[in-house]
């Protein structure tokens, strides 16, 4: 079958058509080799998932780039900046230095047009993806980079905390105590942490070609795409610091403290934030029904997100199924990590503590077993040793 083309792309032609008795038919009719047990092997799916993800990310990206969006330009930008970063190292291959520094090249002109884009925009998303583009970057892209600064990331976004946590790390590599404590104060005060954590998933979900086709491409590409955004560098490390027990006997650095560990747990965007945040409650002496609190919802949180499964796939899965993942991307991007486990929640009938209970008892359970396989290779190793010593004594006499 052939798919129509997004603008500026070429027709993508996916064979149907099964020649052997050994293949079984994914999603959107390609023919995929299958094992003796009818299975696909590992090696198989990820030569099929990326065949699928090539067909899917040239003519998604043409369609987001010839948008008159400017975050969904920053997007394709930003993949496209990603993708030519990460060819090495080279292990002294003429050939592959000279791909590696062409990639490097591609790559600082993307993210020369994702900074252009952030400089005429007045989102604070695109803003946010060209300044951690340039965060860190090699010197030879500094032109480029120079004008992102988090102070005018914190003008776009005032009121969310992750700018202003970006102006804190500058000023405690720099050694300026002054706005250091002054972006700190902006932490504690702001009304949330959001750190856009899948929006661009799902931008590259929403630009994608329709089609069953497709579909598994677009799955791929997504998860590419929260790759890129675990990549992204956060500035949290800087408030715990900031926050450290030695420094909690200034009265107004612990009342800075308490609010923005209020502000991590209850106002942040994912759960590895809000983890961050009970473990500074904690460093503060939180009371114990407090941290119970934080950490019922947070159990119930994890519950709920395992129970939903990892978002890969099998390819041979049937197309409802990846549209079901599809979605879910779609709700975190809306939503935020949180925010989106939170609606699964409540959509499920399940309640809070129940979930809660129910990731403790599997925990437990989970640490019984790994108990029990210790104790018995310990006494398997120690059955394995007293043998060898008998046969040794045999030996010997």
């Amino acid at each position: 079958s052939v798919a129509e083309p997004a603008s500026g792309s070429t027709a993508i032609v996916i064979d149907t058509a099964s020649n052997t008795d050994d293949e079984i038919q994914a999603c959107g009719g390609a023919w995929v080799k299958a094992g003796a047990d009818g299975r696909v092997s590992a090696e198989e799916t990820a030569a099929f998932d990326q065949r699928m993800l090539e067909a899917t990310k040239a003519p998604t990206l043409a369609t987001m780039q010839a948008s008159a969006d400017a975050r969904t330009q920053a997007a394709a930008e930003l993949v496209q900046m990603n993708d030519a970063a990460t060819i090495g190292p080279c292990d002294n291959d003429d050939t592959c230095t000279r791909a590696a520094e062409l990639a490097r090249q591609a790559a600082d002109v993307h993210r020369a047009a994702l900074v252009r884009l952030a400089q005429g925009s007045t989102d604070p998303q695109v803003y946010a993806w060209a300044y951690q583009s340039c965060h860190d970057t090699r010197p030879s892209a500094a032109g480029a980079c120079q004008l992102m600064t988090a102070q005018q990331w914190a003008r776009l976004d005032p009121s969310n905390a992750a700018p202003w946590l970006a102006m804190a790390a500058e000023a405690e590599r720099r050694g300026d105590a002054d706005t250091l404590g002054d972006a700190m104060f902006h932490v504690a005060t702001a009304e949330r942490d959001e750190q856009g954590w899948g929006r661009l998933p799902g931008l590259l979900i929403d630009h994608a070609p329709p089609g069953d086709n497709f579909l598994t491409g677009t799955l791929m590409l997504a998860i590419e795409g929260f790759g890129i955004d675990a990549a992204s560098t956060t500035a949290h490390a800087t408030a715990m610091k900031y926050c450290s027990a030695s420094n909690l006997a200034d009265a107004n650095r612990r009342e800075s403290c308490e609010s923005m560990a209020a502000l991590l747990v209850d106002h942040s965007d994912t759960l590895l934030v809000r983890r961050m945040g009970a473990a500074l409650g904690r460093r503060l002496g939180w009371s114990p029904e407090r941290m119970r609190s934080i950490e019922e919802e947070r159990n119930a949180l994890y519950e709920m997100t395992l129970r939903a499964g990892p978002l890969e796939i099998d390819t041979s899965t049937r197309c409802k199924e990846i549209r079901r993942g599809l979605d879910r991307i779609r709700e975190m991007a809306a939503y935020g990590e949180v925010g989106s486990t939170r609606r699964s929640i409540a959509a499920s009938g399940q309640t809070g503590p129940g979930l809660a209970a129910d990731y403790q008892r599997a925990a437990a359970e989970k640490q019984e077993n790994a108990r029990k396989e210790e104790a018995a290779a310990s006494v398997s190793s120690a059955a394995a040793s007293a043998a060898s010593s008998a046969d040794t004594d045999r030996s010997g006499n």
